[in-house]
């Protein structure tokens, strides 16, 4: 075929009166691998419902043409979207875990699109599923498992092996490695991309990071406000004649692990000598476990092990990890929010209990806080911005009728101006930065000297959440706060803090100063996540799950 696997052609959205797609035309050649980029709300995965007919209403589709193959896709019945969707199309979605049916087996989900689509066989059916799990390196013994009893990585390795089982033309990956750490993220990047080049196929892959597309991407596409701004060769984004939202977006980005990081000292005169200075929050031999053992039986997880760290007033200490590395955990346990069972803390000297302790003092309690990940879940959608700001002044001591002019101050001070605007919203009406930022507010109004940050960016765009980091590092020093920053975004973790805590499997791995663990990684793990964070080409560094010497510190 010469022409276009995917051809839209000044294509219209509108959900009820509000345009999300303003006459948008984008194509894809067989073959080629497209970069469709755009924050949140940009209308990218408008775009791609549309040109599939996935929307429902209110969305409808005003204008413009859609061509997939040489077929008009608008102009299909039912049974026609049946005969184009997996055969000539397929789609990866984001959230594996949702999009699979929590009640069917892997191998029936195999089994209910082959059939669908013609393969009468049982073991005609079998037999290709089995050949979908080679595909993506799983094993056939997976077809047995529910998708619960998978990791998110394998999850996503099954919705790539669904969206191949039909051998489809082209493939739509949406978001596949959001959710995922960095080391699952590079290896599912890295399959996809592998067979791409076996099988041929074009991919149109969708994404609000734009560094990943940088690497592997024909094409990089720019959405912004139902508009696409840019359709430029990867290589050459961002040059003279780009357009500033592209622009914009680049300047956003963290810098590699090993740049310069946003230091204390690097701005506005020198910083005392944090080893100089008596630690904030000391942590000694701190271990947590999960499960019960002993006479009754059980299973008993060691979520965190013998683990051992300071931070000093005035410094960014970033814990790094995978999922279920136990940085959370340790978070969490800091913050009082969950318990130890072995270990000591220390805070400014005074001892910290490693138990959820509900008769601990007050004015300790208020000197810890945390901000979490998700700010929509972490405010109370029925109640106003005011009332997640007064209930904390109140609670720790602020007095008096002038609790609305503290609170407006609060939301000023993170930059939400003017602070007044926003007491009597609700946080449905704000943006994801814009809750973040009075989560964060929230955290500094019983005047904490020490903040736990669970993943606060997780959730954000590219650019908000570099205005969040930026916030953070300038309260921090402004304030001359601690901060405990929970991420498994190493290059964001490098750019904004002082110390690295590198974890896996609820040890330390290594610790020290930023500049030094990321220019002298000494821990073959940090080596590994510090490859997989750059989206350089080539294998990852070759290391076992079981440490080599844990606990390295780095000078």
């Amino acid at each position: 075929m010469s022409g276009p696997v995917l051809d839209v052609r000044s294509l219209q959205v509108s959900y009820g009166t509000t345009p999300a797609l303003k006459g948008v035309s984008l194509h894809v050649a067989p073959g080629e691998v497209v970069g469709l980029v755009g924050e949140s709300g940009s209308g990218k995965s408008t775009l791609v419902q549309g040109a599939l007919r996935l929307l429902g209403r209110p969305a409808v589709v005003t204008g413009g043409e859609v061509l997939l193959d040489g077929v008009d896709v608008l102009g299909l019945d039912g049974a026609g979207l049946r005969d184009v969707w997996w055969e000539r199309v397929s789609l990866v979605p984001q959230n594996a875990l949702n999009a699979l049916n929590p009640m069917l087996t892997i191998g029936a989900h195999f089994d209910d699109t082959l059939a669908a689509h013609g393969v009468t066989d049982p073991q005609e059916r079998r037999r290709r599923a089995e050949e979908g799990m080679a595909l993506v390196e799983l094993a056939p013994e997976t077809l047995e498992s529910h998708p619960h009893m998978l990791s998110g990585g394998m999850r996503q390795r099954v919705g790539i092996a669904l969206a191949l089982v039909l051998d489809p033309k082209l493939v739509i990956f949406d978001e596949p490695t959001t959710a995922l750490d960095v080391v699952v993220e590079r290896d599912i990047l890295d399959r996809i991309q592998e067979l791409q080049r076996e099988r041929g196929f074009a991919a149109l892959f969708i994404t609000h990071d734009i560094s990943l597309l940088l690497t592997f991407a024909d094409r990089v596409a720019v959405m912004w406000k139902g508009e696409l701004v840019e359709t430029s060769p990867a290589a050459a984004l961002g040059g003279p004649n780009s357009h500033p939202y592209t622009k914009a977006l680049l300047a956003a980005l963290p810098p590699a692990p090993g740049a310069d990081p946003v230091s204390a000292g690097s701005e506005g005169g020198a910083a005392a000598e944090p080893a100089a200075l008596r630690p904030l929050l000391e942590v000694r031999n701190l271990s947590v476990q999960f499960g019960r053992g002993g006479l009754f039986g059980g299973t008993v997880v060691r979520a965190v092990r013998d683990v051992s760290f300071d931070l000093h007033r005035g410094e960014v200490l970033a814990l790094i990890g995978e999922s279920g590395s136990g940085k959370s955990t340790i978070g969490r346990v800091v913050a009082r929010l969950q318990q130890a069972h072995a270990g000591t803390m220390r805070l400014d000297g005074e001892s910290l209990p490693i138990t959820r302790n509900t008769h601990a003092k007050r004015g300790l309690r208020a000197r810890v806080q945390m901000v979490f990940q998700d700010p929509y879940a972490s405010l109370n959608p029925v109640h106003t911005i005011l009332h997640h700001l007064e209930r904390p002044l109140r609670i720790y001591g602020h007095e008096g009728p002038d609790v609305r002019q503290t609170a407006a101050d609060l939301l000023e001070k993170v930059g939400l101006s003017p602070g007044e605007a926003f007491l009597d919203r609700k946080p449905h009406a704000l943006s994801g930065g814009q809750r973040q930022r009075v989560a964060i507010a929230r955290a500094l109004a019983p005047k904490p000297s020490l903040l736990v940050a669970d993943e606060p960016t997780a959730s954000l765009d590219v650019s908000v959440r570099k205005e969040v980091l930026l916030l953070l590092r300038t309260l921090q020093q402004e304030q001359g706060l601690g901060v405990v920053l929970i991420t498994h975004d190493l290059a964001a973790a490098s750019w904004v803090a002082d110390r690295l805590v590198v974890l896996h499997t609820g040890q330390v791995m290594e610790q020290g100063p930023v500049a030094s663990v990321v220019h002298e990684p000494q821990h073959p793990y940090t080596q590994l996540l510090l490859a997989a964070a750059a989206h350089t080409p080539g294998p990852l560094p070759d290391w076992t799950a079981e440490p080599l010497a844990p606990g390295v510190s780095t000078p």
